[in-house]
C-alpha cells in the first residue's frame, strides 16, 4: 500500500503487488481505502484476521482525527471497523509536519 504526499491530494491508498518477494512490482493502483495523507498500518492477528491502524475521515483534512482500528477475515474486505480515538491529543514534542492528532498510527499484533 502506498500513501500520496504533496499535491495533487488523492485522499485514497494506491497498491502494487510483488509475486517475487519485492524483485519487481506491479504499476500501482487506486483503491478505496481512504487516507488523509498520514501514515497507516496493516498486519495480521494471532487468529489469521487482518487489521488496518488509518486515519479515514477525509472531510477534515487538516486534521488526523479519528484513529480507527478495521479488522478483515479475508485482507481484501474490511467490514468491522473501531474508533480507538477521537478526542484532543497534546503532541509531547514539536516537530516539522506533525499536524494533526494521530497522524502516525502504528499497529502490532500480540504473539
Amino acid at each position: 500500500m502506498l500513501r500520496v504526499t504533496g499535491r495533487p491530494r488523492i485522499y485514497f491508498l494506491y497498491k502494487t503487488k510483488s509475486n517475487d518477494n519485492g524483485e519487481h512490482w506491479s504499476l500501482p493502483i487506486l483503491t478505496s481505502f481512504p487516507n488523509k495523507d498520514s501514515k497507516f498500518n496493516f498486519g495480521r492477528l494471532p487468529d489469521g484476521r487482518f487489521y488496518y491502524v488509518e486515519n479515514p475521515d477525509t472531510a477534515r483534512t487538516a486534521e488526523r482525527n479519528p484513529l480507527v482500528l478495521s479488522i478483515s477475515k479475508d485482507g481484501a474486505n474490511f467490514d468491522r471497523s473501531y474508533i480507538i480515538a477521537n478526542k484532543i491529543y497534546t503532541m509531547k514534542k514539536k516537530g516539522r509536519s506533525k499536524g494533526g492528532q494521530y497522524g502516525y498510527p502504528k499497529g502490532c499484533a500480540p504473539m
